[in-house]
């Protein structure tokens, strides 16, 4: 658990805009919901990483956004506007086994 596990590719995306862009990632709480007696109620969503897949650098989740990536206008054609993300869990042996749940929220802006 503290290497984490990692899902390679687990994210396809396709990008057409017609302005030039960033996509950031953010946590709609500021902990995971924890679901039976013995899930932990303050695992954070920091445990969380995400990063487009040619990247080295995994973005944290927080309730702020944070960027994972920027494009520019034009369709999934274009250099840049169609790649995989990976997402990786590291929450190492601070929290209990059980069940959680997170929602994820994803926002692409124009830069």
């Amino acid at each position: 658990m503290l290497d984490g596990i990692t899902l390679n590719n687990k994210f396809r995306v396709n990008v057409a805009s017609n302005s030039n862009w960033t996509l950031n990632v953010s946590s709609l709480t500021s902990n995971f919901l924890a679901i039976g007696s013995d899930a932990n109620m303050n695992m954070p969503p920091s445990i969380i990483g995400i990063k487009k897949s040619n990247s080295s650098t995994y973005v944290p989740v927080s309730n702020n956004p944070g960027m994972i990536t920027l494009g520019y206008r034009g369709n999934q054609t274009a250099s840049g506007n169609q790649f995989n993300m990976d997402i990786k869990a590291t929450p190492g042996f601070d929290f209990n086994g059980g069940s959680y749940v997170i929602v994820l929220i994803f926002t692409m802006s124009p830069q």
